[in-house]
């Protein structure tokens, strides 16, 4: 198991399974000259009812990451063994409850 250290962002030889004997290939970056460029309007110029579709409140954010925190849990403290939400199950959170929730 690769360990990586909190003051640093991983590189991708943290990651790699591959044997660093493998030669890699570079890769190139190129630009066209012709672009297009588009307005991107501020979000004080959509009305409140796409604004919520666009942007999440921090209510919203707080509860996803408890979430995804209790399914990274679930999973170990492992990425490579998180499981998708397609192979999750539906369960109602409580017994009174019409809401549903996706478990592991």
């Amino acid at each position: 198991n690769t360990i990586v250290a909190m003051d640093r962002l991983p590189s991708r030889e943290d990651f790699s399974d591959q044997s660093s004997s493998i030669p890699r290939r570079r890769r190139k970056v190129s630009f066209d000259d012709t672009v297009k460029a588009a307005t991107i309007p501020s979000r004080f110029a959509y009305s409140n009812r796409i604004r919520t579709r666009l942007w999440s409140s921090s209510e919203d954010i707080y509860a996803n990451a408890v979430r995804n925190e209790r399914e990274y849990v679930y999973d170990g403290r492992n990425w490579r063994s998180a499981r998708e939400e397609g192979d999750f199950l539906y369960c109602s959170s409580h017994s009174l409850s019409m809401e549903e929730e996706l478990m592991h």
